[in-house]
């Protein structure tokens, strides 16, 4: 940096100086703006659901324990038939947890079981139609 001797020399530094700190400003003030933007709740909630699906451990981790939670709660309706006394609702209380644990345990099993009555279910409907069609 060279030294300053004139009033000039010291005016032409303290304009390139406000010209600099405007533009840094105005920079500052820009990447605020998306700061702010990227921590909107909505933003957040949208990332993180993007992290999720994107990531396929945790998709399948939460899948198995939704379908460990709709098996319990099918499970509850099923013992307490939909309204009971102090005991049904106990019991329809431990079946749905006991329930939904085991299915979430035993996920992988009961999808490659379902998977397989399904291709199977496929399988013959496709061969009875083509029997038919052949006929």
């Amino acid at each position: 940096m060279e030294k300053i001797t004139s009033a000039e020399q010291l005016k032409a530094r303290i304009a390139q100086l406000e010209n600099r700190r405007s533009l840094e400003e105005a920079e500052l003030r820009k990447q605020f703006k998306g700061l702010h933007q990227a921590l909107k709740p909505s933003r957040l909630i949208v990332s993180a659901i993007k992290d999720i699906s994107s990531s396929g451990e945790v998709r399948s981790t939460v899948a198995d324990a939704a379908m460990g939670m709709v098996a319990g709660m099918v499970t509850k309706r099923f013992v307490t038939g939909g309204s009971g006394g102090f005991l049904k609702k106990i019991l329809g209380e431990v079946a749905e947890i006991a329930v939904a644990a085991g299915v979430s345990k035993n996920s992988e099993a009961i999808r490659s079981t379902i998977s397989d009555l399904v291709a199977k279910f496929f399988t013959k409907k496709q061969t009875g139609q083509q029997e038919e069609k052949s006929a």
